[in-house]
């Protein structure tokens, strides 16, 4: 009986570690990528709004770690802007989980002091946006 426990610890030992490596393995395996989209395929007129690039610092990019990406300003003839901003990831990287902007913002020192939804009319069709300020 006395020997039954080391053969059963044993055997738990192994299993922890084989699970250990297991997850190791599944964690740093590489995954493939997926092919970036043509972020500059998107138009830069939509009705009455006309695009224009934005600057986004290289330093910033680098540190979001897109694969594409893209930042524009549409602003239509009464001065109303909206601003566009698409990063592309090919593979899910570790600690980049898809979160809401909700916790995102917060999480990196900013204030939400308001929240709403709206509907703009671009073109031909009303699209519905939330906002965050």
């Amino acid at each position: 009986m006395d020997q039954v426990k080391p053969i059963k610890f044993f055997a738990l030992l192994v299993l922890i570690i084989a699970l250990t490596a297991y997850t190791y393995v599944l964690r740093y395996r590489s995954v493939e990528k997926a092919q970036s989209p043509d972020l500059e395929a998107i138009p830069k007129r939509i009705g009455k709004y006309i695009g224009r690039e934005e600057h986004v610092e290289p330093e910033s990019l680098r540190m979001l770690g897109t694969d594409a990406a893209i930042f524009r300003s549409y602003r239509n003839g009464k001065g109303q802007t909206i601003w566009l901003f698409i990063g592309f990831f090919g593979s899910q990287q570790e600690n980049s989980q898809i979160h809401s902007p909700k916790n995102c913002y917060p999480g990196s020192g900013w204030n939400i002091i308001e929240e709403g939804s709206n509907r703009i009319r671009p073109g031909e069709r009303t699209v519905p946006l939330k906002h965050l300020v």
